[in-house]
């Protein structure tokens, strides 16, 4: 079943485009000090080698702004400043190269000062992008006393109304709380009323476990919802495991970010223990992805009666028994292979689809369409 996505008008994030349709962005943050560079480039390089598409980066200090030029220097992909309180920072940032700012309608919002803003951007890069950040944190006082889903909606419309009379449009908007309930409701009524895009996620989610529960939760509900055109999934913990929780809602709904892996929870009639096979599958995927490109999903099944059958969707999948595995791909069984060879089999079987649907049937030979 594929996802019935809610179009929104299209903007560009420094080379990357978001909305229109295309392919949902994997955002994440920087949790480390700005004016620290090594600890911030180790860390931006890393979250880029996991797949992030785009990094925000926290601009507290002045002195901060001088390792946002060189972030914008060493790497492709788009540097968003994160922004609060003063509008002085979010002038120097743009003038540093980001290609986007995150304001927060909680405090940055006198219009003079929104003026400012807009005029270093017509001044130094046009075709920067602004999200609109609310969050129910920081509330403007007047919307303090409505529904918090209600303050949430008017609070972002109102603040893309001063942007479009000022005639700015490169909007993105998000509306997060930490509450997983009225995050849905907040999206879902925004999207009702403006095409704009939507960056999604869920803020102040607890402890680690509970971030990835509440997260997949707010995140895939919305999506499944066809809302939304980034998504950044905020946990207590390395910006590298929200990457991997983020590319795990967006695979496990069809939405692009790797391979999905699934395995059967086993019970009585396992023969063999498949946890080793599976956890070595998903450090190859976490680590070495070139390995199963062009896969979207691999299963790996405890016994028969959930092999190839329950599976049939699969790429490649593997039904184990005492001793073997009787490999699959898309429900038709390839050929059985030793136990310990499993793995090695699979990585073989997955270059071999990848290279059926790049149209090459055998070495000299090309597949006729």
């Amino acid at each position: 079943m594929l996802i019935q996505r809610k179009l929104s008008r299209q903007i560009f994030l420094k080379n990357l485009p978001i909305g229109g349709g295309v392919k949902i962005s994997l955002q994440t943050m920087t949790k480390v000090p700005t004016s620290n560079w090594e600890l911030l480039f180790h860390q931006v390089q890393k979250v880029i080698e996991h797949g992030a598409d785009i990094v925000r980066v926290a601009v507290k200090y002045p002195s901060d702004v001088k390792n946002l030029c060189r972030l914008v220097n060493e790497f492709a992909q788009p540097i968003v400043a994160d922004i609060h309180f003063n509008h002085k920072l979010a002038i120097e940032a743009i003038k540093a190269g980001v290609a986007g700012i995150r304001l927060n309608p909680g405090n940055i919002s006198d219009r003079s000062k929104i003026r400012e803003i807009l005029k270093a951007v017509r001044d130094y890069n046009p075709n920067l992008v602004i999200r609109v950040g609310m969050n129910s944190g920081s509330i403007p006082d007047d919307l303090r006393t409505k529904d918090m889903v209600e303050a949430l909606v008017q609070g972002a419309l109102r603040y893309v109304s001063i942007l479009e009379d000022e005639g700015f449009f490169n909007i993105k908007v998000s509306l997060k709380a930490s509450d997983v309930l009225t995050t849905i409701e907040a999206n879902k009524r925004f999207r009702d009323l403006s095409d704009y895009p939507l960056h999604l996620g869920v803020t102040a989610t607890g402890d680690s476990l509970s971030g990835i529960v509440k997260s997949s939760i707010g995140i895939g509900s919305l999506l499944l919802h066809g809302i939304g055109e980034t998504i950044r999934v905020s946990l207590n913990a390395s910006p590298i495991e929200e990457v991997r929780v983020g590319r795990k809602i967006l695979s496990a709904l069809g939405l692009g970010g790797g391979v999905d892996l699934i395995a059967c929870p086993t019970c009585g009639r396992a023969l063999v223990d498949i946890k080793p096979i599976v956890q070595e599958l998903a450090d190859l995927i976490e680590n070495k992805p070139r390995l199963f490109a062009g896969i979207t999903r691999i299963a790996v099944m405890g016994c028969e009666v959930n092999g190839p059958g329950e599976a049939r969707d699969a790429d490649l999948g593997v039904a184990c028994g005492k001793g073997w595995g009787l490999l699959f791909a898309k429900g038709r069984a390839i050929r059985r292979v030793r136990f310990d060879d499993i793995i090695n089999s699979m990585i073989e079987e997955a270059a071999r689809i990848r290279e059926e649907k790049d149209g090459i049937i055998g070495e000299g030979q090309t597949k006729v369409v």
